[in-house]
C-alpha cells in the first residue's frame, strides 16, 4: 500500500507563531551583545524577509522563520547592513548555521536548554513560559559596514 499526500509538518513553527521573544531574555542579553534597540527596520517573527530593505540600517530580523534562514545567512555574509539582530536557534548541521558560525564580527548569547536560572526565551502574549526547547536558543548582533 503506497503513502499519497504526505506532507512534512511540525507543530514547533506554528507553536513559535504563536508567542514572542520575552523582553527579560533580551534585557540579559544586552549585557553580552550590548544594546539592542534604535532600529530603522523591525520584523516580526516569521515575517517575510526582504533584504533589500535594509541596506545600511540598523535591523531587528527576530527569528525569521527556519525556512528563510539560509537567505538571512546569506544577507548576514554580505554585510550591507550596520547592524543585525537576529533570533535562531542552534542547528549546527545547517548549511546557514555554518555561514553564520564564521561569521567574525558578531557578539552571541543562547539560552541553553533546561536551564531554569535564566528567563525563558519564549513567552505567550500574557508573559508565560509555554515551551520547553531541546536545544540551545541565540540571539546574536552581527556588524556590517
Amino acid at each position: 500500500q503506497a503513502l499519497d499526500n504526505l506532507k512534512l509538518f511540525s507543530i514547533g513553527e506554528l507553536l513559535l507563531e504563536a508567542l514572542e521573544i520575552n523582553p527579560e531574555f533580551i534585557a540579559l542579553a544586552e549585557g553580552a551583545i550590548g544594546h539592542v534597540g534604535d532600529f530603522d527596520h523591525v520584523c516580526k517573527n516569521f515575517e517575510a524577509f526582504n533584504p533589500d530593505a535594509y541596506d545600511g540600517d540598523i535591523v531587528w530580523l527576530g527569528y525569521p522563520g527556519y525556512g528563510q534562514m539560509d537567505n538571512v545567512a546569506e544577507f548576514l555574509a554580505a554585510r550591507e547592513f550596520k547592524i543585525a539582530f537576529v533570533i535562531f536557534p542552534e542547528i549546527v548541521c545547517a548549511r546557514w548555521y555554518a555561514i553564520i558560525d564564521a561569521l567574525k564580527e558578531a557578539r552571541w548569547f543562547g539560552l541553553p536548554p533546561n536551564n531554569d536560572d535564566l528567563p525563558p526565551m519564549w513567552i505567550d502574549q500574557k508573559g508565560r513560559n509555554c515551551t520547553d526547547p531541546h536545544l540551545t536558543w541565540w540571539i546574536a548582533r552581527f556588524e556590517g559596514y
